[in-house]
């Protein structure tokens, strides 16, 4: 959110970056004096520790520099120390934050609590439109179409494939083998046999899954003569 979308904001985050200016001035002073002392190396600076601008100093020099201890180093060779001189100033930066956070969230809270509706209907949209283009870059992956959708039993399926089956052989560039399947409402049973690994539960699998696919409105990897019963017909039986 930018400064200027309102004067209020505007003077908050003009206090804060004036604040944190007064106290990098300080800390430098700080700073200064105790690398003058041999308390700090000369390449030490001010560090961000929860938010809250400190000097790292060595445990062993850590009465050296007034202030409050907040943290250490993982090793324990370092800790962070926040100069008294620095927390009332470090506590107003936390304050003025706060009122930013709150000023920002109150004002755009407001603003778009009337487009709630519109908000929504968009979410919506979106997720409609979102879940149509997956669905197509799914049937691209798995070569699918839409057969012919009759209203009458039947499954007339031509080099129809199962999707998951076709990719992952896809990965290892082998390919599949695909099964034409016919079923009507005069014949209704086919008796699937053969060796142990011939194919068997890949079949029944390819069927329903195909069919379910069918159902939830995705396109199935079989050849455009392909036929199949329209769902209120197969919900009717």
């Amino acid at each position: 959110v930018k400064d200027n979308a309102s004067s209020s904001l505007a003077q908050i985050r003009k206090e804060i970056t004036a604040t944190m200016s007064g106290i990098s001035r300080s800390l430098q002073s700080i700073l200064r004096a105790a690398q003058s002392e041999g308390v700090v190396d000369k390449d030490i600076t001010p560090t961000m520790r929860d938010g809250r601008l400190m000097i790292p100093v060595a445990p062993a020099f850590k009465r050296k520099i007034k202030g409050i201890v907040h943290d250490e180093s993982a090793s324990g060779k370092t800790v962070f120390i926040e100069p008294e001189v620095v927390v009332e100033a470090n506590n107003r930066i936390r304050e003025l934050e706060g009122d930013e956070r709150r000023k920002i969230l109150t004002e755009f809270t407001n603003f778009i609590r009337p487009l709630i509706p519109d908000i929504l209907q968009s979410y919506e949209f979106l997720a409609e439109i979102d879940f149509i283009r997956a669905k197509a870059l799914f049937a691209e992956q798995i070569n699918g179409i839409k057969p012919v959708i009759e209203d009458k039993q039947q499954i007339d399926w031509i080099h129809a494939a199962h999707p998951l089956l076709f990719l992952s052989l896809q990965k290892q560039n082998k390919q599949i083998v695909p099964l034409d399947i016919l079923l009507e409402e005069k014949k209704r049973l086919l008796i699937i046999s053969g060796p142990n690994a011939g194919g068997k539960s890949v079949c029944l699998k390819t069927v329903g899954l195909l069919q379910y696919m069918l159902q939830c409105g995705l396109l199935i990897p079989v050849y455009e003569s392909s036929k199949t019963v329209s769902y209120t017909h197969l919900r009717a039986h």
